[in-house]
C-alpha cells in the first residue's frame, strides 16, 4: 500500500496556521508536560486465590497502587461506585465469588 502508515501514533497535533520556528521549538521543548502519564493500570489481588474450601475463610484484597479505593462484590458481579469500599479482611463462610476493582 503506497502512502499508508503502518506504525503506532504516539501523538498527533493539528494546527490551523503555520507555526514559527520559536513556536515549534517551544512545543518540542515541552515534550510531555501537561500530558497524561502512561502508568500501568492498578491491579487488585484477591488472597487466597480461587479454590474450593470447606471451612470459613478470610479473604484479603490489595492493590498495586497506594491511595486507591478498592470496591468489591460478593456475588461475582463487577464492582461499581455503589459497591462497598474494602476496609479490611472479609470472612467468607458460604459459596461466594469475590470480585474487586480499584479506582
Amino acid at each position: 500500500m503506497t502512502g499508508s502508515f503502518l506504525g503506532d501514533i504516539d501523538e498527533l497535533a493539528i494546527y490551523s496556521l503555520a507555526l514559527s520556528g520559536a513556536e515549534l521549538q517551544s512545543i518540542y521543548a515541552a515534550r510531555s508536560a501537561g500530558k497524561c502519564s502512561l502508568a500501568p493500570p492498578t491491579t487488585v489481588s484477591i488472597r487466597p486465590p480461587a479454590g474450593f474450601f470447606t471451612n470459613a475463610l478470610t479473604v484479603t484484597l490489595s492493590a498495586t497502587t497506594t491511595n486507591v479505593a478498592i470496591r468489591y462484590t460478593l456475588d461475582g458481579t463487577s464492582p461499581s461506585t455503589n459497591s462497598p469500599v474494602y476496609s479490611g479482611p472479609l470472612t467468607v463462610s458460604n459459596t461466594t465469588t469475590v470480585s474487586a476493582r480499584a479506582k
